[in-house]
């Protein structure tokens, strides 16, 4: 889908490679990360024990498999001997962490973090190629690519477009490297959607297999293997037999992980989160969207009045104030509810603690009405079902951390990057009208 941008570039490529290559590099080599040898994260492996690291945790099962052969036991067993904190069944995890072994070594930080810093860097050609497949602008996926690897203080000022800078994953992490596992299953999910986008189905279902083989998390790449074929109208063109092949699939994957064992099966279990919803809000919301659910009141009084200000109807400022003065009134009794308070003090939570967010709300709002006018609104449909399905592993497990939201985090960035392109058009078109209008009057 093309999308009139006015922000694609008609120089060579060569230029925007540039950029690109730029970016990754300003993130991975700065100043405190210039030499692994004595970077804080080689001081920080070597200082670890094996009970602290899950790449360390598999040193114990990964030296029981002496031969490459006799990893494909992994195939039908869990990755690790200790299944009390995480019975998993990741067959080609184990068997890129065994090779990765004989490479390196077990306790050679330097060559993990090379292969991290490898990895990364196609992570981050992938997430800049779903972003170029989505809006067909190369200076969109540089501007999406910027947005990922910026830190959370860079980010900071761009809360109000649905980002949460305190849980960003750039490509240094502030506590330490995103995991392999979710790098590798990370880049085979988006190369999933981008080859079904592309019509090459059959690639793309065995690169979802590998996805989900890689690590739990992938099996959203069938899902969205699916909605892209949706999307762009290939669902009757697609052969049955290709359906039937994903379903063998599927049913392959469920039994090679029922063989590996009773504490797989039931790890699965023990694992989902109580808190499904606030896991998900946490993973899918910006910082607005999640201070505004504390404040009702505040929120209903900035839905009011931004409603107040686009009624095109007439009506005179008056009764518009008037119409402002009772939201706020309601909005006072819903905040009084909400906090189990008198309506007095309810309002008193609105002007207060709850003024900040009912205006970043405000213009939140504001800032959506502008983004859904500038792009078609299935791309918007789709993009954001690319960041709620993706969140949905992070929800579901109580013990996964912030790692496990990156590939939301990355489909949030395509969506900031749009926001930051709309708002840069109609401020710059706004300024050539008010240009124009000032020199007629002249």
């Amino acid at each position: 889908m093309t999308l009139p941008l006015g922000f694609e570039s008609r120089k060579p490529l060569l230029h925007v490679l540039i950029c690109l290559v730029l970016i990754v590099l300003g993130s991975i080599f700065s100043p405190a990360h210039t030499s692994f040898g004595d970077s804080p994260h080689t001081d920080y492996v070597r200082s670890m024990q094996p009970v602290q690291w899950d790449y360390l945790q598999l040193e114990k099962s990964l030296e029981a498999r002496p031969t490459f052969t006799s990893t494909f036991d992994y195939w039908v067993s869990p990755w690790r001997f200790d299944l009390k904190e995480a019975p998993y069944w990741r067959p080609l995890t184990m068997q890129a962490m065994w090779l990765e072994k004989q490479a390196f070594g077990m306790r050679n930080p330097n060559g993990w973090l090379w292969v991290t810093t490898l990895c990364n860097a196609v992570y981050l050609g992938l997430i800049a190629a779903t972003a170029f497949t989505l809006t067909r602008s190369r200076w969109m996926s540089v501007i999406t690519l910027a947005l990922f690897v910026a830190t959370p203080g860079v980010l900071e000022w761009l809360r109000i477009l649905q980002f949460n800078p305190s849980s960003s994953n750039g490509l240094l992490l502030e506590g330490g490297w995103l995991d392999q596992p979710d790098i590798w299953a990370n880049c085979c999910i988006l190369g999933a959607i981008l080859l079904a986008y592309h019509r090459k189905l059959w690639p793309a279902l065995l690169v979802a297999t590998a996805a989900t083989t890689f690590k739990e998390s992938g099996f959203v790449a069938f899902l969205f293997a699916f909605g892209v074929i949706a999307f762009t109208g290939q669902v009757k063109r697609t052969p049955w037999h290709f359906y039937l092949a994903v379903g063998t699939v599927l049913f392959a994957l469920f039994a090679l992980r029922w063989q590996a064992g009773p504490e797989v099966r039931a790890g699965g279990a023990t694992m989902m989160s109580k808190y499904i919803w606030v896991r998900f809000q946490g993973g899918v919301a910006g910082v607005i969207l999640q201070e505004a659910q504390w404040f009702w009141g505040a929120g209903l009084a900035a839905l009011s009045a931004f409603v107040l200000l686009r009624w095109k109807r007439p009506t005179s400022v008056v009764g518009r104030f008037c119409l402002f003065v009772f939201a706020v009134g309601i909005g006072a009794v819903i905040q009084a509810i909400q906090s189990r308070t008198v309506p007095s003090a309810g309002l008193v939570i609105m002007l207060t603690p709850g003024l900040r967010p009912g205006f970043l709300f405000f213009g939140w709002l504001w800032i959506m009405t502008i983004v859904c006018k500038r792009y078609p609104l299935p791309l918007l449909g789709a993009i954001l079902g690319l960041i709620v399905i993706s969140a949905m592993p992070y929800a579901m497990s109580r013990t996964a951390g912030w790692h496990s939201i990156s590939l939301t985090r990355s489909f949030q960035a395509i969506f900031v990057a749009m926001s930051v392109v709309a708002l840069a058009q109609f401020i710059s078109e706004s300024a050539r009208t008010r240009c124009g209008r000032t020199a007629i009057v002249a």
